[in-house]
């Protein structure tokens, strides 16, 4: 008879660990709320200054498209832990160009991306900087890794203003 009270205690002990392990295994996720205002909070842009164009989720994470009068956002929001996989940030008009001769030199488009991102040029590697143009403007497109993310943007080189700013975590 004690044999049988110990065996349904330590069954029912087992069965009662085994639903706390289970509960403890839950995938937790953020609100989307919360995902919002990473997105938001990274951009530096309040909710009533913009206007939302996609706003989604999956199995990874919280999608968002959104744009002001000068940017357009994009941003992918890890699902689990809140982290910025991925954004781009892309600017809607760029300025004329009128003088070519007066351009920044890629040291300081350098130093203006490496500002934009909070870095200094010791916490990054594989940097590349090219100076390449379009129809209308001429700009440095730099790239370069950090902490298995790779950034890139473009710097207009007569007014050194970033745009094109994109994260993605790399493979």
């Amino acid at each position: 008879m004690l044999k049988e009270i110990a065996m349904k205690k330590i069954l029912l002990i087992t069965v009662v660990t085994s639903l706390i392990g289970v509960t403890g295994c839950s995938n937790k996720t953020i609100a989307e709320d919360k995902a919002k205002k990473i997105a938001l909070n990274d951009a530096e842009v309040s909710e009533a200054n913009i206007t939302f164009t996609i706003q989604g989720k999956d199995q990874n994470g919280y999608h968002y498209l959104f744009e002001d009068d000068n940017y357009t956002y994009e941003y992918e929001i890890d699902i689990h832990d809140g982290t910025i996989e991925n954004k781009e940030i892309l600017v809607k008009e760029f300025s004329p160009l009128n003088d070519y001769d007066k351009i920044i030199s890629s040291d300081e488009a350098k130093t203006i991306s490496l500002n934009y991102f909070n870095f200094t040029e010791s916490d990054i590697s594989n940097l590349n900087i090219e100076l390449d143009n379009d129809s209308s403007n001429i700009y440095y497109n730099i790239s370069f890794t950090k902490d298995k993310h790779h950034y890139s943007i473009n710097i207009e080189a007569v007014n050194g203003i970033p745009t094109n700013a994109k994260t993605t975590k790399s493979s």
